[in-house]
């Protein structure tokens, strides 16, 4: 009796319900990524548990595999797509499949008629794999690792360029020491606005845990940046408008400074025939943020005075699109 006892309470709870030792549910991998909302549901099922939409065949049949987005500090596979002519629905859901992202932001980048990130993600098999099935669709694609973008390594500042016969003379901001990249070895200039916002907020706490706003102010500033690359440097050269030597253009310096930036980048551009331009950072920002999105902090300042003997808690929060430049100005790069 004491054996049979045992041998009842391995295999039952003691209300009678018998103890499941297979495992309960899927494998990640063996999830099926619904193309509409880009969530994970069971692979038997014929419609997304989440927004209802018909799970295709080929969904059911072969998951995507990992398709995790890594967080921010973490190390990502960035597959970038671009299509030359607008794509069929049939294309954007098998790619939002694929990659797993939703089917309206996979229409977005593929519909931009450039390349683009077209989704992050954290396994580098499943970003190969992805890429893979994107060019079997007819999208061309290819996978750009962060660690290839090389982001903590910052272009060389610029504080002047001579213009000659056999190429450019770039001056170091720094050192001012001078280096000769000939114009056949010239190879890309991406132009791209950088803009910051900062939002300095006052507040007082009270005891219950809430906080009154008592005064807040919002600044913000936007200027244009040139990197200029050569075909064997992956870093490059930035040129900003400040602190930039501008006597280069001779008669067609001007007086304002976003002006001589562009005079510029089309007297660069003049000199080299050969070289590509990328200028349409601007125009595709809202695409970038799909994938890549901005900066965003908020900081603390502690104890400030707000008025006579009076002390309450600042705050400041800022935007900017400066790390989104970085990563598609070194992705242009990996292009060529």
């Amino acid at each position: 009796m004491a054996s049979t006892d045992h041998e009842r309470s391995d295999k039952f709870l003691p209300d009678g319900t018998a103890i499941r030792s297979e495992d309960i549910g899927f494998a990640p991998a063996e999830l099926a990524v619904c193309g509409k909302c880009g969530r994970n549901n069971a692979p038997d099922r014929p419609k997304c548990i989440y927004c209802g939409a018909m799970l295709s065949p080929a969904v059911i049949e072969a998951p995507a595999g990992d398709l995790r987005r890594p967080d921010d500090i973490e190390p990502g596979y960035n597959v970038v797509a671009f299509s030359r002519e607008p794509v069929s629905d049939q294309t954007v859901r098998e790619a939002a499949r694929v990659t797993g992202m939703p089917e309206s932001s996979v229409a977005a980048c593929l519909n931009a008629l450039t390349p683009l990130p077209i989704a992050r993600l954290a396994n580098a098999a499943d970003a190969s794999a992805a890429a893979a099935r994107l060019n079997a669709l007819g999208v061309a694609s290819k996978v750009v690792a962060d660690t290839d973008l090389a982001l903590g390594q910052p272009p060389h500042r610029l504080r002047g360029i001579q213009f000659g016969a056999d190429g450019c003379t770039f001056i170091d901001f720094n050192s001012g020491d001078s280096s000769l990249v000939r114009s056949d070895d010239l190879a890309l200039i991406v132009v791209g606005t950088i803009m910051e916002t900062k939002t300095e907020r006052l507040e007082k706490r009270k005891r219950a845990g809430n906080t009154k706003l008592l005064d807040e102010s919002e600044t913000s500033s936007d200027h244009l940046v040139i990197d200029i690359y050569s075909r064997t440097d992956p870093r490059g050269w930035r040129i900003l408008p400040t602190g930039f030597d501008f006597s280069c253009l001779g008669s067609e310096k001007g007086l304002i400074a976003a002006e001589n930036m562009r005079r510029l980048a089309g007297l660069i551009r003049r000199s080299s025939p050969g070289v590509r331009f990328a200028d349409r950072f601007d125009a595709i920002l809202d695409e970038l943020s799909l994938v890549w999105e901005a900066e965003r902090r908020r900081d603390a300042r502690g104890l400030m005075r707000s008025g006579m003997m009076k002390f309450d808690f600042g705050a400041v929060s800022s935007t900017s699109n400066l790390g989104q430049f970085n990563r598609y100005s070194r992705m242009q790069w990996h292009l060529l």
